[in-house]
């Protein structure tokens, strides 16, 4: 809930600063458009710790992570230029955000700086305590589907141009990632008995280097009044290594006498592309 708050607020604040600083913003435009991607990430050994991110959902079919999205883009008259995404899921649910401020060296060149965040989800952990138990243990309360963050802030170069009808804009964020920290609590009982284990992880932060190309092509379709309608198309591509590490408290038959842990887990390869189509408004 406190995820939706936060985005809401982003979008209202958005919108006050279009119609709150008309005098400082030259030129303004607003995207609408939806899209597809692909997760993909490395597969390791199971061992004996949960490694969250063997369990990320990646089905080739790109049915769970559809998205639409709404842009928000403000240029100043000091080449200055701010720009603001929020994501939903094709079910509605805020899925990540984008913030970026762009300083224009020139015409073309820039430098770009911000933050961002998107939803993963995983599933299917029960596969993790078979693998471990034997068959006398059952699954009691485990959360078979969650989703956990991922978080970055960046600096990059941008080049922007704009021929006639056609505008082209690309952008090499790079900078620092992690996977934002959550809360799990799993437990398995032995058939016929009274006999139980709770798994309790929280997570932390564990910051890595990314890098993610993206490109942004706009064409005009019609102007009416002041007000331009135009096509664009995007697609980026996210790539870094990381590991979910996390405290581990372990409770057998009671909640007396914990036994607590800390598990680093490998690294893996992380990699997500977007591709996304839709219409803008600018004036």
């Amino acid at each position: 809930m406190r995820k939706k708050i936060v985005l809401i607020i982003l979008a209202l604040t958005a919108v006050n600063v279009t119609f709150a600083a008309e005098k400082y913003f030259f030129k303004k435009r607003v995207s609408l458009y939806g899209g597809f991607r692909n997760v993909n990430l490395s597969q390791k050994p199971l061992g004996n710790n949960l490694d969250f991110l063997n369990y990320v959902y990646t089905d080739g079919q790109f049915d769970i992570y559809q998205y639409s999205e709404v842009e928000l883009k403000l240029w100043s008259k000091e080449n200055y230029q701010i720009e603001t995404k929020i994501s939903f899921y094709d079910n509605l649910t805020p899925y990540g955000f984008n913030v970026s401020f762009n300083y224009l060296l020139n015409s073309r060149v820039g430098v770009e700086a911000g933050s961002m965040a998107s939803r993963l989800y995983l599933t299917e952990f029960n596969q993790f305590y078979s693998h471990v138990f034997d068959q006398e243990f059952y699954p009691r309360t485990i959360e078979r589907q969650w989703n956990f963050s991922l978080g970055s802030v960046y600096i990059g170069p941008t080049f922007q141009m704009n021929y006639k009808w056609l505008q082209f804009e690309t952008t090499l964020k790079a900078g620092v990632s992690s996977y934002l920290p959550f809360h799990q609590q799993n437990s398995i009982k032995k058939y016929q008995s009274n006999y139980k284990m709770v798994f309790d992880y929280q997570t932390n932060m564990n910051a890595a280097f990314f890098v993610m190309p993206e490109i942004e092509i706009f064409a005009d379709i019609v102007k009416l009044n002041k007000i331009l309608l135009g096509g664009r198309f995007k697609v980026n591509h996210y790539y870094s290594r990381n590991a979910v590490n996390y405290k581990l408290t372990t409770y057998e038959w009671t909640y007396e006498n914990p036994v607590e842990s800390k598990v680093r887990n490998t690294k893996h390869t992380f990699q997500q592309t977007d591709w996304d189509f839709g219409v803008f408004l600018r004036w």
